[in-house]
């Protein structure tokens, strides 16, 4: 191997490597076969071994892992993470307090409750699902009670699903499907505060087409707003944008300890309207009642667990999803990792211990966990924080903020929502890179929009995979030629310049050879080197029969081919189907007078059993 400077100011390197077979290779530099794979017996006697083993680190480190607290509270950081963690558990709190909660899943759950709870004056949904004779045979149910078994069943689905280890399949949501899904949920986030913002009473939608049917009654509605409320949203969505553009910048090149803004603006709008009387005077929406003390821990019915484990499975899905697209974004943002099956672990144990209380199931809320971020909160203090001040408003101090109006806490997370609309620039980035990972975006999040979020989310996760599996089935070929006084090879319709080699035909394959694509291979190969074995053997078979009559469709560009070189570097993987055709391609081409060798396979492949049995003639350049 040696170097010399090129006329055009870079360095070539000049690498003389000898072509040898596979079994040359293997003789020359003693080659050592690695271990006979085990069978299903010693593979499940050696993972019980492994399981049954057990030390003091081992079980400190399972324990860490599955209670990640344990790692990251003893390198808690006072100074730098406690202020803004206090101030976004405080706001997030107050939030939580006035708002409720208005997740996918609490939709989800009451339609189950709709069905199978028996309502104090009855219901209509439960009223069309049953009848007379149903609900005297039956137990009856309160709503509470449906929802506590709803989310212990989806609990346990989802604790289930973290021992088999399914999380790991999280990394079939693709960062474009995330991003698409994520924008398009902060679409239902923003319409469900504009009737708050406006001051308008508007019908409640589900299923397909709600957002549509919404903005219909907005428009038919809009010339009745509620102007007070319009001016005050507008005062509230001008105070907080002022400071995260002016205030905030400014401060925090004084201290660390974020502006506590949205705190001061829920403080002083519950102020404001109390003193003022909005409620009564403006016909302004006010947060009201809020409930006190804690309910009594009780069984939920297990006995309607096998009725709702199918609506449960697909809650644990959604939820699941829902909550680790946006956990994967909050930490590509703030550089860390998150672990799908961790977060399975945290959501089940939640539900579960949440279920004797009576809460339905979790998931992740939109709104406060980007107004969380917002507010300055660093890490899970910040969710100690806020149950903390929970349980004291639960207890004693809740009555405190019935008078908030709920156009501030629109506003409050309408701001809130800037960040999520900003990953539209995601579609605009990606659209000249791939087309397909935009339209893939774009499927996303109008599934979202125009059907629903749950309908939304399958379809984004059916395209996503539906595009991987395409990629796989039909991955990208090449005809190869070489750039001259080089040892340089480049696709010849990309790269002018590159010239073939006569009696040689370089075919590229640039993925895994499997059952699902081999069809593909066999018919880019010929598509594209021009060489189909078949019409060659066949016309000269002719030739030889008749040799004073050439056959005029025999191009000069097939004639005098004698190598067919298949360029393997790309080709991670082949299976036992991809291993047979390359055998029966070396056959065929063989009959035509060409000889078919692999080149530049990699370690791994080139000692395959579906390799080394194609019975062809296998280049390795070393």
């Amino acid at each position: 191997m040696g170097h010399t400077e090129s006329q055009g100011g870079g360095c070539e390197v000049c690498v003389v490597r000898p072509m040898l077979t596979i079994t040359q290779r293997n003789t020359k530099y003693c080659y050592y076969p690695p271990h006979k794979q085990a069978g299903i017996l010693e593979t499940l006697q050696a993972k019980g071994k492994e399981w049954c083993t057990c030390s003091g680190r081992c079980v400190l480190s399972v324990i860490t892992k599955r209670v990640p607290i344990l790692s990251w509270l003893p390198a808690y950081n006072l100074r730098a993470y406690l202020p803004g963690d206090v101030v976004s558990g405080m706001t997030v709190a107050i939030m939580h307090v006035t708002q409720g909660t208005f997740a996918i899943t609490c939709l989800m759950t009451g339609k189950v409750v709709k069905q199978f709870a028996t309502f104090p004056h009855g219901h209509p949904a439960s009223d069309s699902a049953r009848n007379d004779s149903d609900i005297m045979t039956e137990r009856m149910y309160t709503p509470n009670q449906v929802a506590a078994v709803v989310a212990l069943t989806t609990g346990t689905i989802e604790i289930l699903l973290g021992i088999l280890n399914m999380g790991s399949y999280s990394v079939f949501l693709s960062d474009m499907m995330v991003s698409g899904f994520s924008t398009g949920a902060a679409f239902h986030v923003f319409t469900l505060q504009i009737q708050h913002i406006l001051g308008l009473n508007l019908k409640s939608y589900d299923g397909p087409l709600k957002l549509m049917y919404t903005y219909r009654d907005i428009n038919k509605q809009l010339f009745t707003a509620n102007p007070v409320v319009m001016v005050i949203s507008a005062i509230t969505i001008s105070v907080i944008v002022f400071n995260n553009l002016i205030i905030e910048p400014w401060f925090h090149t004084k201290t660390r300890v974020p502006f506590p803004i949205k705190f001061i603006v829920l403080t002083a709008g519950t102020l404001l309207s109390y003193l003022f009387n909005f409620h009564h005077k403006y016909n302004m929406r006010i947060v009201g009642k809020i409930p006190t003390g804690l309910p009594t821990p009780t069984v939920p019915p297990i006995e309607l667990m096998p009725k709702i484990v199918t609506d449960c499975a697909i809650i644990c899905v959604v939820a699941f999803t829902v909550s680790f697209s946006k956990a994967r974004g909050f930490a590509k943002r703030h550089h860390y990792k998150v672990d799908g099956t961790q977060e399975l672990y945290a959501l089940g144990t939640s539900n579960v211990v949440g279920s004797f209380f009576g809460c339905a199931p979790i998931a992740v809320s939109l709104a406060r966990s980007l107004i969380q971020e917002a507010a300055g909160g660093k890490t899970q203090i910040t969710s100690f924080v806020c149950c903390s001040i929970l349980l004291l408003v639960l207890l004693f101090v809740g009555p405190v903020f019935e008078t908030l109006p709920m156009c501030v806490l629109s506003s409050i997370t309408l701001v809130a929502l800037r960040g999520t609309f900003r990953r539209i620039n995601d579609l605009r980035n990606v659209w000249p890179v791939s087309k397909i990972d935009a339209m893939m975006w774009i499927i996303s999040f109008l599934g979202v929009v125009i059907v629903d979020i749950d309908y939304g989310l399958l379809i984004g996760v059916l395209t996503s995979m539906l595009i991987l599996m395409g990629r796989s089935q039909k991955p990208k070929t090449a005809r190869l030629g070489r750039v001259p006084s080089t040892d340089v090879y480049l696709d010849v319709n990309q790269y002018f310049v590159t010239l073939e080699i006569p009696t040689v035909r370089i075919f590229q394959f640039c993925g895994s050879l499997h059952f699902a694509n081999c069809e593909y291979f066999r018919q880019q190969l010929i598509s594209v080197t021009g060489l189909d074995p078949y019409v060659i053997a066949t016309t000269k078979s002719l030739e030889q029969k008749y040799q004073q009559m050439p056959i005029s469709c025999i191009t000069p560009s097939r004639k005098g081919v004698e190598y067919l070189v298949i360029e393997m570097s790309a080709v991670s993987y082949t299976d036992s189907s991809g291993g047979n055709l390359l055998s029966q391609l070396s056959k065929e081409y063989q009959e035509a007078g060409i000889t078919v060798c692999l080149a530049a396979l990699s370690g791994m492949l080139s000692g395959t059993h579906s390799v080394t049995n194609s019975g062809m003639s296998v280049l390795l350049c070393l």
